[in-house]
C-alpha cells in the first residue's frame, strides 16, 4: 500500500519555521527604527525542496503592521513551535488564534492545514488549503498538500486535479509526478502510474518514495526483476536519508520477491 509522504511534511515544517522567524525579526527591527514595514505581499513560495526557485512578487503597498497583525504573527510562531514539537492539536489552536486576529494571513491557513492533516482532520485541511490558494493561486506546494488531504479522503479525482495543477506550476518538482503516480496506482491505471513515476525519478533520482511506489507498480505488472531493483534502490536511499520507516517498509515488501 502506498502511504503518504512523511519526508515532505517534515522538511516543509522546518523551512516554514525559518521563514516565519525571519518575518518576525524584520517586524521587530522595523518597529524599533520607527519605519513602516512592507506587508500584505503576495508571495509565490516554493516548497522546501526547491525554495531557491521561488519568485516572490513585490508588495502592493507599504504600511505599518497593526497591533493585531503583530499579535497574529506571535501566534503563528507559537503554532510553528508546536508543530516542531509534534503537538498538532495545540498548533491548530495557535494558528486559529492567529487567523482570528488576521484573517488574511495566507500562510497561517497553510500551516493550520498541515497541522490538521497530522490529527486526521483532512476535510479541515482541504478547507484551509483552499482558503490559502485564494491569495496564492501560483503556490504549487499548496496544491500538492491539498492533493494529499484529498487522497486521505478518498477523493482521487480531486487529488489528481491538484497534483496536475502543481505540475503545471512547477514541472521541475518530483513531488507532483510521484504523488499523482501513486493515485493512478490506487485507481488501477498502471500505465499512467508508471509514466508519472518514471518522470518523478527522471526529475529527482534521489526520490526514494518514487522508487518504492514504482516497485509496487512493477509488482502488479509481474515484472519481478524491475520490482527487486526498485526496492533495492529505495532501501539504499531510505538508509542514506535516515528514513527508518521507509526502509523497513521496502524490506518487508521485497521479501515477497
Amino acid at each position: 500500500m502506498i502511504v503518504p509522504n512523511l519526508e515532505k511534511l517534515k522538511s516543509q515544517i522546518t523551512t516554514m519555521h525559518f521563514l516565519s522567524k525571519v518575518i518576525i525579526t524584520l517586524v521587530v527591527i522595523t518597529l524599533f527604527m520607527g519605519i513602516g514595514i512592507l506587508s500584505d505581499a503576495n508571495f509565490a513560495v516554493a516548497s522546501p525542496e526547491h525554495q531557491h526557485h521561488a519568485s516572490p512578487m513585490l508588495p502592493t503597498e507599504a504600511r505599518t503592521l497593526t497591533s493585531k497583525e503583530i499579535s497574529a504573527e506571535r501566534f503563528v510562531n507559537q503554532g510553528l513551535e508546536k508543530l516542531h514539537q509534534q503537538s498538532y492539536q495545540a498548533a491548530t489552536q495557535a494558528f486559529t488564534q492567529a487567523l482570528q486576529l488576521n484573517s488574511n494571513h495566507d500562510m497561517a491557513y497553510v500551516y493550520r492545514g498541515d497541522a490538521r492533516q497530522k490529527i486526521g482532520d483532512y476535510q479541515g485541511a482541504v478547507e484551509d488549503y483552499t482558503l490559502a490558494l485564494q491569495g496564492n493561486p501560483n503556490f504549487a506546494h499548496i496544491y500538492n498538500s491539498r492533493g494529499d488531504a484529498r487522497v486521505a479522503l478518498g477523493d482521487y479525482q480531486g487529488a489528481i486535479a491538484d497534483y496536475t495543477q502543481a505540475i503545471k506550476l512547477y514541472p521541475e518538482d518530483a513531488f507532483g509526478y510521484s504523488d499523482r503516480g501513486a493515485v493512478y496506482f490506487q485507481l488501477g491505471n498502471m500505465q499512467k502510474a508508471l509514466e508519472d513515476l518514471n518522470k518523478a525519478i527522471e526529475t529527482n533520482p534521489g526520490r526514494a518514495e518514487a522508487y518504492f511506489n514504482r516497485a509496487q507498480v512493477y509488482a502488479k505488472l509481474k515484472n519481478h526483476q524491475a520490482t527487486l531493483k526498485d526496492y533495492q534502490i529505495a532501501i539504499q536511499l531510505y538508509t542514506e536519508q535516515g528514513n527508518i520507516l521507509g526502509r523497513l517498509r521496502a524490506i518487508n515488501l521485497m521479501r515477497h520477491y
